[in-house]
């Protein structure tokens, strides 16, 4: 149990998930006892930190923890925990329960990590409905010491094992250049086991140095490819036509595949007589699952797609806005001027952690996890 690391991020650094073992719960009750009371009504009169309640407060966190920890033990094989929440509530009786939950994970290291001072991921901001796979993600393993290497993520939409593609790349920085490498061939592709079926899902391509004229390559945002040929099976197949630029920024982009996976490209939305699936598909409306990824309609649908930018585009304006302050406190202040375009259960929460700070100290950074988390931007 002591083995188990914990975040209230989603990830650790150097480390990648195997296996996800769902969403588990730690609770602990503590009572406050008369002294302490006594305690709290001084220092409510003198308005002063109350050392008492703030022992009992770490006291009932620690407990809930390991609470957490070992019903993850008992039930799993996971070593880590990841999105760990915390919750304070008081009870009559004057009793203070905390409930942590959190999601347990396998974890592995990454045995490049050690090698790679930086890994970075940035995603493809196209794609091409004349074949039948989508690149999805570039990730380059960058080093002071090393040369930089590039993997791709492509998806396959075919039951054929894909084994090799040749493509160009286009690499585009942060402050908007663009660089372009032409005819690069990736082989020795392995599906990725966890997020596919057979041979339909999410692959890995090998690791290969690439050379760009930049001087840092931590100013990488995404990339474009075009596809030129690539073989599945025994088959080589080809382009019909021109790639499709991504309509969504690059951070939107990202939040969409979190949400529908590594291949999607758009919002689900419906028409008149067809409905688009978040691969960017159009389907008539007559069918429950895309015909080219086989996602199921659902109600996931959704209303103009353009609606959505807008919204990923405020909320962005939002995040810059309240990252430079000082408090949870001042956040709030920021995100009462957005009130309505916002949900409301949202500046509630950062109110919550306005009135705490008195209590557990400046929670700015808190505030900007949440934030981070729950805005879909």
């Amino acid at each position: 149990m002591e083995d188990i690391m914990f975040t209230s991020g989603f990830n650790f650094e150097g480390y990648h998930i195997t296996k996800y073992y769902g969403v588990f719960t730690g609770e602990a009750v503590i009572g406050t006892g008369p002294i302490s009371e006594l305690k709290a009504n001084w220092s409510d009169v003198l308005g002063i930190n109350n050392k008492a309640f703030c022992d009992k407060l770490d006291i009932v966190e620690g407990d809930a923890i390991v609470a957490l920890k070992e019903n993850v033990s008992r039930h799993t094989h996971a070593n880590a925990i990841i999105g760990v929440d915390i919750d304070f509530n008081m009870f009559a009786n004057n009793l203070i329960s905390v409930i942590v939950n959190g999601t347990a994970v396998k974890i592995e290291k990454d045995k490049i990590k050690e090698e790679y001072s930086k890994i970075l991921d940035c995603p493809v901001m196209d794609y091409n409905f004349s074949i039948d796979i989508r690149p999805c993600k570039a990730r380059f393993y960058i080093s002071d010491s090393k040369p930089t290497l590039m993997q791709l993520q492509v998806y396959s939409y075919s039951p054929k094992f894909l084994s090799a593609m040749q493509f160009d790349l286009s690499v585009n920085t942060l402050l908007g250049d663009q660089y372009k490498v032409t005819d690069m061939i990736l082989a020795d592709f392995k599906i990725d086991q966890e997020q596919s079926t057979k041979t339909i899902g999410v692959y890995q391509s090998e690791r290969m140095p690439i050379e760009l004229p930049i001087s840092n390559f931590r100013a990488i945002e995404s990339v474009n490819i075009n596809v030129k040929k690539y073989k599945q099976g025994q088959e080589i197949g080809k382009p019909a036509y021109a790639n499709t630029v991504v309509s969504f920024p690059v951070t939107a982009l990202i939040q969409l595949k979190k949400r529908y996976g590594d291949d999607a490209v758009s919002e689900i939305f419906e028409t008149d007589d067809t409905w688009t699936c978040a691969c960017g598909y159009q389907n008539s409306l007559v069918l429950d699952h895309c015909s080219l990824c086989h996602r199921q309609k659902g109600e996931t649908i959704c209303g103009d797609p353009q609606e959505t930018i807008e919204k990923y585009s405020l909320y962005h304006t939002i995040l810059d806005e309240v990252q430079p302050l000082g408090s949870a406190k001042e956040i709030l202040e920021g995100l009462k001027r957005h009130q309505g375009e916002i949900p409301d259960e949202i500046i509630e929460k950062i109110e919550k952690m306005a009135t705490n700070e008195a209590m557990f100290g400046n929670m700015k950074r808190d505030c900007i996890q949440y934030l981070e988390q729950q805005l879909p931007h």
